[in-house]
């Protein structure tokens, strides 16, 4: 994850505490409830997403080197 990245999830969460806080002054509980719980499940749909990326990448990276250290030894 790159630095960029760090901060661009810090603001995306900030964004999101703040629509939440938006909704529930707005809409009465009943109503703004299920929509901050749908705004969290995104959230945390988006991170598993951005984590199961990031692991096939390192698993690519991962068989990058193990073929290339078959290759030079001669396997």
């Amino acid at each position: 994850m790159t630095e960029q990245e760090f901060w661009n999830l810090i603001y995306k969460k900030a964004e999101s505490e703040f629509n939440k806080g938006l909704i529930r002054s707005t809409y009465p509980s009943h109503i703004a409830e299920p929509m901050c719980n749908a705004i969290d499940s995104k959230d945390k749909a988006e991170l598993l997403d951005r984590l199961h990326k990031e692991w096939l990448e390192y698993q690519k990276r991962q068989s990058d080197i193990i073929q290339a250290y078959l290759k030079m030894i001669g396997k």
